[in-house]
């Protein structure tokens, strides 16, 4: 006697609404998660004075243009366009 397999359709349609229930809550509590960091760091970067960041700006320039030697890590530091010239002289020789 051959046994004829039924498919239960009712209890797929349940369990597949489910699952889409299951991945859209999923997805809303990633999105709030993902707000709040961004919230938090966003407030962090609202804190800094625009002096305080100017100054650091300026800084930063000025280390891309000038000689220099960092004590902290031993290292000697040249112009941003030197390096790059000197890069590619070096990687242009065979």
């Amino acid at each position: 006697m051959a046994y004829r397999d039924e498919v239960d359709t009712p209890l797929i349609s349940v369990i597949g609404a489910f699952g889409a229930v299951v991945v859209f809550a999923i997805m809303i509590a990633l999105q709030v998660i993902y707000n709040e960091a961004h919230s938090d760091l966003r407030t962090r970067l609202d804190d800094v004075q625009p002096a305080e960041l100017s100054d650091l700006v300026a800084q930063q320039q000025a280390a891309l243009v000038e000689y220099g030697y960092d004590q902290n890590s031993e290292k000697y530091t040249i112009p941003i366009r030197q390096a790059m010239q000197e890069t590619v002289e070096e990687l242009s020789q065979p």
